[in-house]
């Protein structure tokens, strides 16, 4: 098999090794560690300086992102309760629908999908680093 890949034996070491270094082991493990240090220490600075600034669009496309600030917003007092209330509806972005939406969308003890909101509120606040980014909000 090895004079079959330019680079031998050495490149298909390297091959597994960015597997196992990028692959969705990895990708959990950040997601793990991003999600306990937003809610263990970041959040509290990051709600509070959601309560002081004001986050616009002309572009209706980048909306999702600011109605779901405007959510953690309002249950920024509610304590350490795991999931958004049942009747709540929380916007759809490009963070929520991508790599973490296993993680935001989970079933609760009755079998009920859920939206988890340690895990929405990091997923928001990156999508609106990535929107701040380019200048999109």
């Amino acid at each position: 098999m090895f004079p079959a890949v330019r680079g031998g034996e050495q490149t298909l070491k390297e091959l597994v090794h960015e597997y196992r270094t990028k692959g969705p082991v990895y990708r959990r493990t950040v997601q793990t560690t991003l999600k306990a240090s937003y809610t263990n220490h970041y959040r509290r600075g990051l709600i509070e300086l959601l309560g002081v600034l004001e986050f616009r669009s002309n572009n209706s496309a980048y909306r999702p992102v600011i109605d779901s600030l405007d959510l953690v917003a309002r249950y920024a007092k509610a304590g350490n309760t795991t999931y958004y209330p049942l009747g709540e509806t929380a916007p759809e972005h490009r963070g929520t629908t991508g790599q973490w939406s296993e993680l935001v969308h989970r079933a609760d003890q009755r079998g009920r999908q859920r939206v988890v909101r340690m895990v929405y509120e990091v997923t928001t606040f990156q999508a609106l680093r990535e929107q701040l980014r380019c200048k999109e909000v």
